[in-house]
């Protein structure tokens, strides 16, 4: 998540500090959360500059890991944040639900299910394994983003849709949206969640949107597995899949 942060403003991540806050320092756990940092910083490109960990009882239960990224770029060379009426937009797949809306999810499935029970839309997975599937890291993206001349890019987590309006005041409108994944059917179905909810709450397939000239974003669209969604109009909402988010 703090990658994609900085990739969203036209910054390479190249480094990573990490913070683990816990009860009791369980070798079997410590060793799995390392194992999960050092896949994800592999597949983000970064380095761990180093890392702290603080065994507090009477503060902690359970664990708390937290993280902190730098990144590096020209001075000119990042994204001016400001998406312009006209652009094309281009989304990206997510592979799920990334790490936002979990509160509501689990509240969701939980309520007839158990995390370890066959998941009905993906049989092959169990329910808590759709839910953990790792957050996609986008830093792939960058440089293509850089070439083609992206005014803006917004990471899709918290806030879920309405992060676009992170790009400026403008009317952002998908026509043209990315499929989402099971997952979030499952998750509107069991907790009975509004079209709205979950829209401003979940990523809903995409995970990462740009904003550009429209020329452009189809080259980009052609280069990576982006596709453009939608343009850039006058006004400040998003608009998607008949919802009108502000």
């Amino acid at each position: 998540m703090n990658a994609n942060d900085l990739v969203a403003a036209g910054v390479d991540p190249v480094g990573f500090v990490d913070y683990l806050a816990i009860d009791d320092p369980d070798e079997t756990l410590t060793n799995e959360i390392g194992e999960g940092l050092a896949v994800g910083l592999e597949r983000a490109g970064l380095t761990m500059l180093g890392g702290e960990t603080a065994v507090m009882p009477d503060v902690v239960e359970g664990f708390d890991l937290a993280g902190t990224c730098v990144g590096l770029a020209d001075k000119d060379a990042v994204f001016d944040g400001e998406a312009r009426v006209g652009d094309a937009l281009v989304g990206f797949p997510s592979n799920g639900i990334h790490s936002n809306g979990l509160t509501l999810a689990r509240e969701a499935v939980t309520r007839e299910h158990d995390y370890d029970d066959e998941f009905p839309l993906v049989p092959e997975r169990t329910i808590g394994e759709e839910l953990l599937r790792p957050t996609r890291i986008y830093t792939d993206l960058l440089e293509p983003m850089c070439d083609h001349g992206v005014h803006a890019a917004a990471h899709v987590t918290g806030g879920g849709w309405t992060n676009l309006l992170r790009m400026g005041d403008r009317r952002y409108v998908i026509d043209d949206p990315l499929p989402a994944q099971p997952i979030f059917e499952f998750i509107q179905q069991e907790g009975g969640v509004s079209d709205a909810e979950m829209h401003r709450t979940f990523n809903m397939g995409t995970g990462f949107v740009v904003a550009l000239p429209e020329d452009a974003a189809r080259e980009l669209a052609a280069e990576t597995d982006g596709r453009v969604i939608g343009h850039v109009a006058e006004g400040k909402t998003v608009d998607i899949r008949g919802l009108s988010l502000s």
